[in-house]
């Protein structure tokens, strides 16, 4: 923080709103994809100490514009431990979806693999049909054909 704080104070607090901005879509987003109810419980108590983080930053953007850098810097240690707290709770939530996309996943290739299973039975079988009414068409044909050549000779 400089001696005149306002343009590095002011390019902060720009940067500060648009991370809240893309954190508040992308975790909107997130949040409409939540099925577990612990995952639910989780992700609001996460929103929650985001939403306290936020007059945190206002406050030291406030003391860096009146020039108040040690206030303001004595405030950084603070900030750093939620933040941090933040991003435990987000990689636990990152952890949990990977884990339910791990499932899904082996879900699906379980169901693959039995649809295939059945799919080849349902062929060969329509195969062992096909050749079975094959046979007995043509011995039906056959026969009345063999006895009309033995009839002619």
């Amino acid at each position: 923080m400089n001696a005149d704080g306002d343009p590095v104070a002011d390019q902060r607090a720009a940067e500060i709103r648009k991370g809240e901005a893309r954190f508040r879509a992308e975790f909107g987003a997130y949040r409409q994809t939540i099925v577990k109810r612990d995952t639910e419980v989780k992700a609001v108590e996460l929103e929650r100490q985001f939403d306290e983080l936020r007059p945190l930053q206002n406050e030291i953007v406030a003391l860096a514009r009146a020039q108040k850098d040690e206030q303001a810097r004595a405030l950084l240690p603070r900030i750093r431990a939620r933040a941090d707290s933040i991003d435990e709770k987000r990689s636990a939530l990152v952890e949990t979806k990977q884990e339910l996309i791990g499932r899904a996943k082996a879900d699906a290739d379980a169901t693959y693999d039995r649809v295939h299973q059945l799919l080849l039975v349902v062929v060969l079988g329509a195969c062992a049909l096909a050749a079975a009414l094959g046979f007995a068409l043509s011995r039906l044909t056959a026969r009345p054909l063999q006895r009309t050549k033995t009839v002619l000779e």
